[in-house]
């Protein structure tokens, strides 16, 4: 956990589209990114009064090892969700990252931010 001394920050936990979508097979993925939401509202709230931003990024299919190992179907059926239709890049992932830490989200907690294409 957090110590006592940390005041100000930003925290973003990386969860997936899949806390909001199922796919066949999908339970568990699914049910733990469901968890990282929750955790992130929940942690939100805990430590606003310290300056402390929480929030999470969900993203859809990234072009990743982890995406590389999942069934071609699977992935056929992730990237026709998208309205872009195709992976992201893990930096268009990582620039909304950077910018939910920085101060130009300073109004911005326990958001579950999607980036879906």
């Amino acid at each position: 956990m957090l110590s006592n001394n940390v005041t100000d920050g930003a925290i973003v936990n990386v969860a997936s589209i899949a806390a909001r979508t199922v796919l066949p097979r999908g339970t568990p993925y699914s049910t733990s990114k469901g968890g990282v939401v929750t955790l992130t509202k929940a942690l939100a709230l805990e430590v606003a009064s310290r300056g402390i931003r929480v929030n999470a990024i969900l993203p859809g299919p990234v072009d990743t090892p982890m995406l590389a190992t999942t069934p071609a179907d699977i992935v056929s059926v992730l990237i026709a969700q998208t309205s872009i239709k195709r992976k992201a890049r893990p930096e268009e992932i990582s620039e909304t990252i950077a910018f939910m830490c920085s101060p130009k989200s300073s109004f911005m907690t326990g958001a579950a931010v999607e980036v879906t294409g």
